[in-house]
């Protein structure tokens, strides 16, 4: 082909002799600019670093805020999967399932952490041997009835905040200093032997707390209420866990072969909760003032970068031909 003239917009137009066709050469840019258009929700450039505030930029990726990433179904199964929730502006919450590899598995959008949310979650992940939670209402129910072999572990840590919340930092009985000292222990467990010495100290505490928390006030209007409602509580909370078998279910000596160490499976979420919860919170930080369907977008493409194996955005130039 050779030059022939230029087009009303002022492109070079080729000419192809043997045949007399012509056409323009247009290089596509849409790759380059979804990949500008990732950089800039996943890192940390503002649009007041950029030329002019950013005016550019925002129009032409003005298109791209419209694209919901997909979470897609796993066909891999994995040993151990993390879930947790991340809340934006108490408007929605994205639940989120983290492999015990690191990668981010499947995550789902609701308005809250229902049965039905979890289940949407839970539907797109072949069944693990062991899921990680924080106890959220619903997920039990959800998983129990999605994944009915799959062990359930609380979040220890978790847990031991939520005691900690019922008896404070400073607790002024002595029932309450002694169940703060014993929540406290509570991450310490890494053998079956000390799995039964803080259920023995914890037992120990309620045999020696039972007249007290069984303590009855009366309302002046005739309502009974438990004196000492914090306590029990607590008491309640430790154990339907201790009950359900859910507060030490990383020492199950079912999920460990014969050459593994009892112990090593985790106990808490700190996992998701250091390598995607504090992440996304300090991107979500560094583009405040979006937004909610602008943050749950960069939230989506987020979680979607760190799937497994997520396709590349390398940009590409083909050849647009146009006839005149």
């Amino acid at each position: 082909m050779v030059k022939n003239g230029r087009t009303p917009r002022g492109a070079q137009r080729w000419l192809c002799k043997p045949c007399g066709a012509t056409t323009g050469w247009r290089n596509d840019v849409r790759a380059k600019v979804f990949a500008q258009f990732l950089d800039f929700i996943l890192g940390k450039t503002t649009y007041a670093d950029m030329p002019g505030q950013g005016r550019t930029f925002r129009r032409r990726t003005e298109h791209l805020w419209c694209l919901w990433p997909i979470s897609m179904p796993v066909e891999e199964t994995y040993r151990v999967i993390h879930v947790d929730g991340i809340y934006l502006r108490r408007i929605a919450v994205v639940l989120i399932a983290q492999a015990d590899t690191g990668q981010v598995v499947a995550w789902h959008v609701a308005r809250s952490e229902t049965t039905a949310s979890y289940a949407s979650l839970l539907a797109k992940i072949p069944p693990p041997q062991m899921v990680v939670a924080d106890g959220a209402s619903g997920f039990v129910t959800a998983c129990k009835q999605l994944w009915p072999n799959t062990c359930i572990q609380r979040c220890t840590f978790h847990v031991q905040s939520q005691i900690l919340r019922y008896t404070t930092r400073n607790p002024r009985t002595q029932a309450g200093v002694e169940l703060m000292a014993i929540a406290k222990q509570l991450g310490n467990p890494r053998t079956l032997d000390q799995r039964y010495q803080w259920v023995n100290n914890y037992y120990m505490w309620c045999h020696r707390s039972k007249q007290f928390l069984s303590e009855i006030t009366i309302l002046e209007n005739g309502t009974r209420i438990h004196t000492h409602q914090r306590l029990v509580k607590a008491r309640n909370l430790l154990n339907r866990l201790i009950r359900s078998t859910e507060l030490f279910t990383y020492l199950d000596p079912s999920l460990y072969d014969e050459n593994e160490t009892i112990g090593t499976l985790p106990a808490t979420n700190n996992r998701i909760e250091g390598a995607i919860n504090s992440q996304l919170r300090q991107v979500l930080h560094q583009h405040r003032g979006m937004s909610i369907n602008h943050q749950l977008r960069l939230i989506g493409w987020w979680l979607y970068m760190h799937t497994p194996n997520p396709p590349t955005t390398s940009p590409t130039t083909t050849p647009n031909a146009h006839r005149h």
